[in-house]
């Protein structure tokens, strides 16, 4: 990445090295303003599905298969990631999580993503590999 990206929770102040904040998650903090957040964009679908963060929200799941899973929601989907690595080559770009501990959650993981996947389109061949576990 030309340029770092960071990761913190909706609920922490902008700050001036902040570049872009997006909220990454299916769900708007309830009863708060754009504005007061601080948020620049909100992007539902390159949160995990509903589904899986069901999954692993009510504990049938555990984090080292949702996060398999989740990257290959990712890698199934590349155009999910082609504005974030887009914004990313220009600027800094913080990405928001609603969870407290947002190294903790699918927002680490996409910025993991983004940060392998940067240089190149996500392959047939890679599709593949993801999908079968290897």
């Amino acid at each position: 990445m030309k340029y770092p990206i960071f990761v913190k929770w909706i609920y922490a102040p902008r700050e001036e090295d902040d570049g872009i904040r997006i909220l990454v998650d299916r769900l708007w903090p309830y009863g708060r303003d754009r504005d007061e957040l601080g948020v620049d964009h909100w992007w539902r679908d390159t949160a995990p599905s509903s589904a899986l963060k069901r999954q692993y929200s009510q504990g049938e799941i555990n984090w080292k298969d949702f996060a398999r899973l989740y990257r290959n929601e990712l890698y199934t989907h590349p155009e999910r990631l082609r504005s974030l690595k887009s914004l990313a080559e220009k600027g800094k770009v913080t990405l928001l999580a609603l969870e407290r501990e947002p190294e903790q959650s699918h927002v680490s993981l996409l910025r993991e993503s983004l940060e392998l996947w940067h240089d190149q389109e996500i392959s047939e061949e890679s599709k593949s590999t993801v999908i079968q576990g290897r």
